[in-house]
């Protein structure tokens, strides 16, 4: 059997496989994963062992945050009752 080990070092959504990113995502700081994961070129364990917050820039910040806004408040509106005057 022959085992690499390679440190992949910081890495985001845009540089692996969807299914691997999502998978590494949900694990904590020291877990592995509990199944191999297959990319099309070969197989993997993914072992995290550390994350950072990524930054965005402020334009991208308030987009986000009105969208959430608006996500908790749209369903809020068809239960209210609106005047405007």
């Amino acid at each position: 059997m022959l085992r690499v080990e390679v440190d992949l070092g910081w890495l985001n959504r845009s540089q692996v496989v969807p299914k691997l990113f999502e998978d590494s995502v949900t694990l904590e700081i020291g877990e592995v994963t509990k199944t191999l994961l297959q990319s099309s070129w070969e197989w993997h364990v993914i072992r995290l062992d550390d994350h950072h917050p990524v930054s965005i820039k402020p334009q991208a910040y308030e987009r986000l945050r009105w969208h959430k806004v608006e996500a908790r408040v749209d369903p809020l509106k068809t239960l209210a009752t609106i005047e405007t005057y």
